[in-house]
């Protein structure tokens, strides 16, 4: 009988303007238990660290027991390609590193070129209109927009993107996160036009980002067991 392992998030990041993978997505797409990936990992450190610094992280993650706090090692190319030579070689191993390779050198290609320059110029350039249209639903009820209003507003569109409230470094974004970016900014706006409330406009712009990664994958990803 044939298994499938399916994905698709992503399997390289830009990280600080570096590519790196975690062992949690190793571990997952090698069908492997991430808790002995990471032993792995602090069994060979040295060997590892031949090949750059490795960051070992602390994510927290819920549970039906609450929230629980999970260590991950964000890796290089060269230390991730390492670190899946010391599986055991199964068939699901061999084409996730095969798949692996290539989103790593599928990455490289993206960030050398010339267009990345150009989609984060126009993820800043929605920036400006979202918040005029911010300011003209704020005071066609009688509000005036701070700017605490702005920073929110943009807080509110990244966690649409990332599920995190939190400020972005373009430089972590790579051209699919940038274009989805803008595109959840513009409709942002539309929303903004027949709800002003951000508590009115979070489903709907939610539905919107599900809608649009089902429309345009990043990455479909199906092995063969």
């Amino acid at each position: 009988m044939t298994k499938k392992l399916q994905t698709t998030e992503k399997l390289v990041e830009v990280h600080g303007e570096k590519l790196t993978t975690t062992s949690l997505i190793i571990a997952t797409n090698c069908d492997l238990q991430h808790k002995n990936v990471i032993a792995l990992i602090r069994k060979f450190q040295s060997d590892f660290e031949e090949l750059g610094r490795v960051a070992f992280e602390t994510r927290p993650f819920m549970t039906a027991g609450g929230e629980q706090k999970q260590e991950i090692a964000r890796l290089n190319e060269s230390q991730a390609t390492y670190l899946i030579t010391l599986f055991r070689n199964t068939d699901i191993v061999r084409q996730f590193k095969l798949e692996l390779v290539k989103e790593f050198w599928r990455m490289r290609e993206i960030l050398s070129q010339p267009n990345r320059q150009l989609d984060i110029q126009e993820k800043r350039d929605v920036h400006f209109p979202m918040m005029d249209a911010l300011m003209f639903a704020r005071e066609a009820v009688g509000k005036k927009t701070t700017t605490y209003h702005f920073t929110n507003e943009n807080l509110f569109c990244n966690r649409a993107l990332t599920g995190k409230r939190e400020a972005l470094n373009e430089s972590d974004l790579d051209v699919y996160d940038l274009r989805l970016l803008k595109a959840i900014r513009l409709h942002n706006m539309v929303l903004m036009q027949h709800n002003l409330k951000q508590a009115d406009r979070k489903d709907a712009l939610d539905k919107y980002v599900t809608t649009y990664r089902a429309k345009n994958p990043r990455l479909k990803l199906v092995i063969s067991k």
